[in-house]
């Protein structure tokens, strides 16, 4: 009896402003499949512009699953993109061998890819300690705890994301363990064989499409978006890159020239952050624009 082969998973990775976006479509045309967002901003409706959502040319043009699907008071989390990325994958892949996910969250690409680490509890009091070290002493000081408890996760981490920062030392207080002998313990056996993907191009180039973006962002009613928004500027969603200076700047903290100067230097900023973190990871092949035809050969080859 012949084994059937598993289908294949096709993440695409990298800096945000690279080009996924396209990349993904073509691929997806060229092999007949579908596309799913490993985006946590861009499967909320109401953010549209700040978000840089596939156009409704560019999703005329393939199937799209997890984009504009959600309220903004609707939860969305790794374990919910898992569990409804997985739904997504069983349905495409009665259809064809190959499916794509993509987006510039490398952590929800290797979460569908891999599964989540099970990772012990933190009481609510350890948690609090750690918020009110943030709130008094800063950011620097926590980063020097978990340099020192964890160098291992602290040359991988986001030093820029409270959240992360605080979430992970707190299961470092719990356990007395350093949070990295949790991670990637309990690979879960999917059903598919995966290939990763970095898109790169040169930093300088990167930087320049970036400014562009903005520029074009707040051309098309970033600011009148988030005005609209307004009421709910407290949601989790809501506070992050564009979003959160826009607020800013409505807010009087700051003339719209510098708005968009803060939005352009947060955005260069991100996308070093996330390069970073795809070099830091072993598994992904880094590729340009032009390698489509390329990676194509390699993928129909690799069922």
């Amino acid at each position: 009896m012949t084994d059937i082969p598993k289908p294949l998973l096709i993440l695409i990775g990298g800096p945000t402003a690279v080009g996924k976006t396209d990349f993904s479509i073509e691929l997806a045309l060229a092999l007949g499949t579908e596309i799913i967002s490993a985006d946590s901003r861009q499967v909320y409706r109401a953010m549209t512009i700040g978000t840089a959502k596939p156009n409704d040319e560019q999703l005329a043009k393939v199937p799209h699953h997890l984009i504009g699907s959600l309220s903004l008071n609707e939860p969305y989390s790794s374990g919910i993109f898992e569990s409804s990325a997985l739904g997504i994958l069983e349905k495409i892949y009665d259809s064809s061998p190959y499916a794509i996910c993509t987006g510039g969250a490398g952590f929800y690409l290797n979460v569908l890819a891999e599964g989540l680490d099970e990772l012990p509890g933190v009481a609510d009091s350890i948690t609090l300690s750690l918020e009110q070290t943030l709130q008094r002493e800063g950011m620097a000081v926590l980063l020097k705890e978990l340099a020192s408890s964890d160098p291992i996760t602290y040359q991988k981490i986001d030093k820029k994301n409270p959240r992360r920062i605080i979430r992970t030392l707190g299961i470092i207080r719990a356990t007395s363990k350093p949070y990295s002998d949790f991670i990637g313990k309990k690979t879960r056996d999917r059903p598919f064989k995966t290939l990763r993907y970095c898109l790169t191009m040169p930093r300088e180039k990167l930087y320049q499409r970036i400014d562009q973006r903005v520029d074009q962002m707040f051309e098309s009613g970033l600011v009148k978006e988030v005005r609209t928004l307004n009421a709910y500027k407290e949601a989790r969603a809501l506070d992050t890159l564009g979003y959160r200076e826009v607020f800013a700047y409505l807010e009087g903290e700051y003339d719209l020239d510098r708005c968009i100067e803060l939005v352009k230097r947060n955005s260069r900023r991100y996308a070093k952050r996330q390069l970073t973190w795809f070099r830091n990871q072993g598994d992904w092949n880094h590729i340009n624009s032009n390698d489509i035809d390329l990676v194509i050969k390699e993928i129909r080859s690799f069922i």
